[in-house]
């Protein structure tokens, strides 16, 4: 089963430009999310993608790493209720790492990411299993 939603999550991760983790409050303390282009027309040369993403349920924060600079980008990460709980405007040129801290509640997160020639959008979801039960 753990295989079948391992192989679910790669295909929608790959087939579409967006961000996909599910975290749960009460599991590990970081889960990785992947980030794919939002640029059709751009090509991965490199087996490392431009941005990876790390959730840290602990230190309450997403950590951005840019293994390829984009130029100026703006980051803003949005919640279900159409809320910016967090965001920043760095230099992926000068700075290749940001971390942004965000609140660690239940639900539905949006995370934007647009410059001069980059853009990317996508998703996360934290489930908490442990008012369940």
């Amino acid at each position: 089963m753990k295989n079948l939603l391992a192989l679910f999550i790669s295909v929608v991760a790959l087939t579409s430009p967006c961000i996909f983790a599910t975290a749960k409050s009460d599991g590990k303390a970081s889960r990785k999310v992947i980030i794919m282009d939002n640029n059709k027309d751009y090509i991965q040369r490199s087996l490392l993608p431009t941005i990876e993403a790390t959730l840290d349920y602990d230190m309450q924060y997403v950590e951005f790493v840019f293994n390829k600079s984009v130029g100026n980008v703006n980051i803003t990460i949005i919640n279900d209720m159409g809320q910016t709980i967090g965001g920043t405007i760095f230099n992926t040129s000068l700075e290749s790492i940001k971390y942004i801290s965000v609140p660690i509640n239940s639900g539905g997160y949006t995370i934007l990411i647009s410059g001069n020639d980059y853009e990317a959008e996508g998703y996360y979801n934290i489930v908490d299993y442990s008012s369940e039960f």
